[in-house]
């Protein structure tokens, strides 16, 4: 029997992402998570156009997107990283708004 999903008390590998500044904000029509609720199977936050408007007006500066000499920095920042702390990258993408990776897990989480 194939499982989709299996509890396990080690992950297989982390897959870790990371929007820009100001390019995801609450109330956006994707849908979003909120600090409080963020755990597996919680909802997201519901499109709110109101509550997205609010949040533009209070960001401090203009949302971040990188042209392509700044995605090959983040690019080599993160493997310079991973293999200082020996993580395992397995895979890497660094887009105009947003970072990508997966890492395999150390044999100790917990250093």
């Amino acid at each position: 029997m194939v499982r989709d999903f299996d509890y396990n008390e080690f992950p297989l590998a982390y897959l870790i992402t990371v929007r820009c500044y100001g390019t995801w904000l609450h109330g956006d029509k994707r849908g979003s998570m909120n600090r409080q609720d963020n755990a597996f199977g919680t909802p997201r936050v519901p499109p709110n156009s109101q509550l997205q408007y609010f949040e533009i007006k209070e960001l401090k500066h203009p949302a971040v997107t990188f042209n392509a000499h700044q995605r090959g920095a983040v690019r080599r920042a993160i493997r310079e990283v991973c293999a200082h702390r020996e993580y395992h990258l397995r895979a890497i993408n660094v887009r105009t708004n947003q970072r990508i990776l997966s890492s395999r897990p150390l044999l100790n989480p917990n250093p």
